[in-house]
């Protein structure tokens, strides 16, 4: 996204007084779906709740919103999946988009933020409703901790200039809505290993049964 951002911004960087985050300037990120507010209210460009997730303002944005999701989303991906990890970035960050749109309507947002807070928000959701009942109380209280220092964290980066804390809490809360159906009883059933289980256990009762029925037919042939 950042590649197609400067192409369009004929790889030229906006100034640093207009944008810190060393990237394009305003009117490209518009041209490209950030969030306007205006535009998607007057001319109905609801789009725009998808494309800012896939943008970002500068090198700087863009090399924190790596670290981060690389920190967050890879241990959610290894364990469960793109089939689970991928809904809940795409609707943590529409719905960010979406409170970051009513709350803040005058301002232009891009970035992946919200969609990583998501992913935040779910690990709290399998912190409480998983790990905590599987695993021995030490291991539980340290992952406890460390989900606190890196919400904390992020939340006080949200107090600098020129960044959305809205997309922040917007995408924390839906990633945590939708980690508790994810992650709940019977939640689990959506990752890999328990896909794959489930089909393996399927067609080896399969071929249990296919091998019980002629069996039988054996028997009635031997009559």
């Amino acid at each position: 996204g950042f590649v197609v951002e400067m192409w369009f911004n004929e790889w030229e960087f906006e100034s640093l007084d207009l944008n810190p985050s060393v990237g394009p300037s305003a009117v490209t990120m518009i041209k490209l779906g950030a969030k306007d507010s205006l535009l998607m209210r007057r001319d109905g460009e609801w789009w725009r709740l998808v494309m800012p997730m896939f943008l970002h303002a500068g090198l700087v944005h863009l090399i924190g919103n790596m670290v981060g999701l690389h920190q967050i989303g890879t241990r959610l991906e290894l364990e469960y999946g793109a089939r689970v990890v991928g809904p809940i970035y795409v609707l943590s960050g529409i719905l960010a988009t979406a409170v970051s749109a009513v709350c803040l309507p005058s301002v232009v947002s891009v970035g992946a933020s919200g969609s990583i807070c998501g992913l935040l928000g779910a690990h709290w959701a399998l912190l409480v409703q998983e790990q905590c009942l599987r695993d021995t109380c030490w291991s539980c209280s340290c992952s406890l901790c460390g989900l606190l220092v890196t919400t904390v964290f992020i939340f006080a980066i949200g107090l600098l200039p020129f960044v959305d804390q809205f997309m922040h809490l917007a995408g924390m809360v839906g990633g945590l809505l939708v980690g508790v159906v994810a992650f709940g009883r019977g939640g689990s059933l959506l990752s890999y290993r328990y896909l794959d289980a489930s089909a393996e256990d399927f067609l080896l009762l399969e071929t249990a049964r296919a091998s019980g029925d002629m069996w039988e037919e054996t028997e009635r042939g031997c009559c």
